[in-house]
């Protein structure tokens, strides 16, 4: 039998999260976001996969990643939904988790929030407290993890 490791990661600093409601799929909020906020997310050719801590079937979540060099700021867009079930059953009114990493400053973090919040048919956007967030810890390890592989292979196939 495989063990699992465990690995104690803290992310207190360097992630912010950012639960957004809207109805509408992950391509439309995407480009919308990428328009609103100048990004460039793109959707990464794999999904990345999260087995929650209760050991429930894994599930697959489509990623849409844009690296800032000028800012050191990395974001990703993450539904909260698949056609398995949600990726956090706990956040009912989130439909998309938007991840930055890196150190953000209060305000500009707040400024992001309200051009989401302008964006036409996202109803509501908000800072997220991970505390409040089960497995959360769990997931941004396997989204660390997921990260690496991917990179690697980019790096591969260059």
């Amino acid at each position: 039998m495989a063990k699992k490791l465990k690995i104690d990661t803290v992310y207190d600093d360097e992630v912010s999260i950012i639960g957004i409601s809207c109805h509408k799929p992950d391509y439309w909020i995407a480009l919308k976001i990428n328009k609103t906020l100048h990004l460039n997310l793109v959707h990464l050719p794999s999904d990345i996969m999260f087995s929650s801590i209760e050991g429930s079937n894994s599930r697959f979540y489509p990623v849409f990643f844009y690296a800032s060099d000028d800012a050191m700021l990395s974001y990703y867009l993450i539904p909260n939904h698949s056609q398995e079930g949600k990726l956090f059953p706990d956040q009912k009114i989130i439909d998309y988790f938007m991840l930055v990493k890196g150190r953000i400053k209060d305000d500009e973090l707040s400024g992001l929030i309200s051009l989401l919040k302008k964006i036409p048919n996202v109803l509501t956007a908000q800072n997220l407290n991970r505390k409040n967030i089960k497995n959360i810890d769990e997931f941004l390890g396997e989204h660390e993890v997921f990260m690496l592989e991917f990179s690697r292979r980019k790096k591969k196939s260059d």
